[in-house]
């Protein structure tokens, strides 16, 4: 009897040992600093408040593929479309750059094999500066360099919208493109893809010139499928 106690209580200091250590191995992240950007208006910060507990409630991924972005993003929710493996939609409508970066803790609680990052298109709206931008998504990548050093990372061009704002992604694109190279990461560029003749986003695309439809989804599942795959 004595024999099977000490095997017993032997036992139960070794389970715990074991969950101490697998516990201390996992990261903690402090998602109590996110917060939307000052200069978002109301209604965005009230979607970024929103979706941030959804977010929250969603598996943590072991493998599979992260999605981080704005309401483009957000819109896989609504598709019937199946990209193959574990998807975690980090996407928040109305968000920017800035916000991306400032969920990075929410992010990083994840393990993916692969990140997708397509963000951008609203950071137009509220003119921002594209050296700060591409200064805020290189500190994105460089943090997930240094906290998911397995995952493959990879930056999508904006993709196209109305006429008036085709310079300006022209050049956030240009800007995004020179910092995958310089930083080692993979860029995507969805233009050829997504643009009609006259440069816009495809009208068959789109049901409002900026977010895609289901038309929309598929093709950009097609594009992604072949970067999820190999």
């Amino acid at each position: 009897m004595k024999n099977f106690l000490k095997f017993w209580i032997a036992s139960l200091i070794a389970v715990a040992f074991l969950w101490g250590c697998s516990q201390s191995s996992q990261k903690q992240y402090d998602v109590s600093t996110i917060s939307a950007p000052d200069y978002m208006l109301k209604g965005g910060k009230e979607h970024f408040a929103m979706r941030l507990p959804e977010i929250d409630a969603q598996p943590v991924l072991q493998g599979g593929v992260l999605l981080a972005g704005d309401s483009i993003t957000e819109g896989w929710l609504w598709q019937d479309v199946d990209l193959g493996v574990p998807v975690s939609n980090h996407g928040i409508g109305w968000d920017t750059v800035t916000g991306l970066q400032s969920r990075l803790p929410q992010m990083l609680r994840h393990n993916p094999d692969k990140i997708f990052i397509l963000i951008g298109t609203n950071d137009i709206g509220y003119q921002r500066d594209i050296n700060v931008m591409a200064g805020e998504l290189k500190t994105i990548i460089q943090t997930f360099q240094r906290e998911k050093p397995k995952a493959q990372i990879y930056i999508q061009s904006v993709m196209p919208r109305e006429a008036q704002a085709l310079p300006m992604v022209r050049d956030i694109n240009a800007s995004y493109k020179n910092l995958a190279e310089n930083q080692g990461v993979n860029y995507i560029d969805l233009t050829p893809v997504f643009a009609a003749p006259n440069g816009i986003l495809n009208p068959v695309l789109t049901d409002d010139g900026l977010h895609l439809n289901a038309q929309g989804y598929e093709k950009w599942a097609s594009v992604l499928d072949e970067y999820i795959q190999n």
